[in-house]
């Protein structure tokens, strides 16, 4: 019972590792954001009234 957890888990662990020489780089002139939702501060965008709501969409308030 036991080794056949740990083969699962292991399996899980080498099934999700993280490989980041296959990661693409960003397109040239592009940004990257980040912005908290309206439950967590609500970031808005730049100088207008735009943010993310609490069902995690843009909405113009």
């Amino acid at each position: 019972m036991h080794l056949r957890f740990f083969e699962e888990v292991s399996t899980f662990f080498v099934a999700c590792s993280n490989d980041d020489d296959n990661t693409p780089d960003d397109p040239a002139g592009t940004v990257t954001l980040n912005m908290l939702n309206e439950n967590n501060g609500m970031t808005e965008l730049g100088n207008s009234d735009v943010y993310i709501n609490k069902a995690n969409n843009f909405y113009r308030g």
